[in-house]
C-alpha cells in the first residue's frame, strides 16, 4: 500500500492509501526519505488562490489533486533499470508527498544524488533551483545593488544566490533581503546573508534611500507573490531600476503605469518557466547539479530554514501552520 497526502477539496489534506500492487520490472520503485512541502503553489491549490480556479485553460492547479513535487527517495527495486538505478541509489523527484513512489524513468524528471547522507536536503532543490531563476532574468554586475522582498523559502534561495554568487560569474556589490518578520531576517542572517527588518510603516522608496541610500537598488526581486507588494514596489522602485516578479502573484492590483513604469524607465520581468535557458543559459538539470553540489560545498546553506519534521501522517497540520502561521514556519518536512 502507498501512503499520499491528497488535497480532497479546499482547505481538506487527508492521507490516502492506495493499492499500487507489487514492483514492477518498467518500473522503479523507491521508498521515501523526506519531502519538502512548496509554501507557494502547494498552498495556493489548498486554499483556492491558485490562477487554475479562475483560468480554466489551466489544466493543473485545482483541487482534488495530490499535494506535492519535491521528493527525495532511496530505489528499493530497480526492475529492469538496475544499470541506472541500482538499490540503495538517492533520487528526487517532482512527484507528491508519499511513503514510497513507482517511477517510469523514460517519463519522468530524475535528479541523482551522490548518496544516502544529505539525501533529505535533496528535496530543497526544485523550490531552488526556482529561488535561482531571478539571477537569470536580472544578471548583476559587480556595481549592482539587490533587494530581496519576502523571505520566505523561495526568497532565502534566491538571495543567497545573489549574495554569494552562485551560478554567476559576477558577485553583485551589495545584496539584502528584507520582511516584515524578525524570525525570518534571522535566518538568512543564519545563512550568511544581509538582512533587515522592514518597517510596515515606511514605504519601500524609503526603505530602500535608508538601506542603499539616494541611488536605491539597482535589481529588486518581489519574492512574496503578492500583487499588492509587487504594485507598491514598483512605485517605490528608483528610476532605471529592474523589478524581478519571482514570486506568482495571484490576484488583480491596479497599478499607474505613466507614473510607476513609464516615466521611472523601469524594467519589471517575470522569472519563472524558461528564463534560467535564455540566451544560452544553464539547462535545467544542469542547474539542479550545481546547485545541490552547493549544498554540499556549504555554499547554499538549507538546514537553518527547516522549522518543521513532521510525519506524513502530519501533513495536514504541515499546510496549516504554513497558511496560520508563516511567520514561524519557513520550510516543512515530510517524513515516512
Amino acid at each position: 500500500m502507498q501512503r499520499v497526502v491528497r488535497f480532497t477539496e479546499v482547505n481538506k489534506v487527508v492521507v490516502e492509501k492506495r493499492d499500487i500492487g507489487e514492483p514492477k520490472n518498467d518500473r522503479v520503485r523507491v521508498k521515501s526519505i523526506a519531502s519538502v512541502i512548496s509554501p507557494g503553489t502547494e498552498l495556493a491549490v489548498l486554499t483556492g488562490k491558485h490562477a487554475a480556479y479562475k483560468d480554466m485553460s489551466l489544466g493543473w492547479g485545482r483541487v482534488p489533486m495530490d499535494g506535492g513535487y519535491c521528493w527525495a527517495g532511496e530505489v528499493t527495486d530497480p526492475g529492469k533499470f538496475t544499470a541506472e538505478f541500482p538499490k540503495g541509489t538517492c533520487v528526487v523527484l517532482p512527484l507528491a508527498h508519499a511513503d514510497v513512489h513507482d517511477f517510469d524513468p523514460a517519463n519522468t524528471q530524475v535528479i541523482k544524488l551522490s548518496g544516502k547522507k544529505m539525501a533529505e536536503l535533496g528535496g530543497f532543490i526544485p523550490l531552488n533551483v526556482i529561488g535561482a531563476s531571478a539571477v537569470f532574468a536580472a544578471p548583476p554586475s559587480g556595481d549592482s545593488t539587490i533587494a530581496v522582498i519576502g523571505l520566505g523559502l523561495i526568497g532565502q534561495m534566491c538571495l543567497q544566490v545573489y549574495a554569494k554568487g552562485l551560478l554567476i560569474k559576477q558577485l553583485p556589490a551589495r545584496s539584502v533581503g528584507f520582511d516584515l518578520t524578525p524570525d525570518r531576517v534571522s535566518k538568512a542572517q543564519s545563512c550568511g546573508c544581509e538582512s533587515v527588518t522592514a518597517d510596515a510603516a515606511s514605504s519601500w522608496g524609503e526603505t530602500f534611500k535608508k538601506t542603499f541610500g539616494d541611488k536605491g537598488p539597482s535589481i529588486i526581486v518581489e519574492a512574496t507573490g503578492s500583487a499588492k507588494v509587487a504594485a507598491a514596489l514598483m512605485e517605490g522602485a528608483p528610476d532605471f531600476s529592474t523589478l524581478v516578479l519571482l514570486g506568482s502573484t495571484r490576484e488583480p492590483v491596479s497599478i499607474d503605469l505613466y507614473k510607476w513604469i513609464h516615466r521611472k524607465a523601469l524594467t519589471i520581468v517575470g522569472a519563472h518557466g524558461k528564463i534560467m535557458t535564455r540566451d544560452g543559459g544553464i539547462q535545467k538539470d544542469k542547474l539542479e547539479k550545481r546547485l545541490f553540489g552547493d549544498i554540499k560545498k556549504g555554499k547554499l546553506v538549507v538546514e537553518p530554514l527547516i522549522t518543521d519534521k513532521l510525519s506524513l501522517d502530519e501533513a495536514a497540520e504541515g499546510y496549516r501552520r504554513l497558511i496560520e502561521e508563516p511567520a514561524s514556519h519557513v520550510a516543512v518536512l515530510l517524513y515516512p
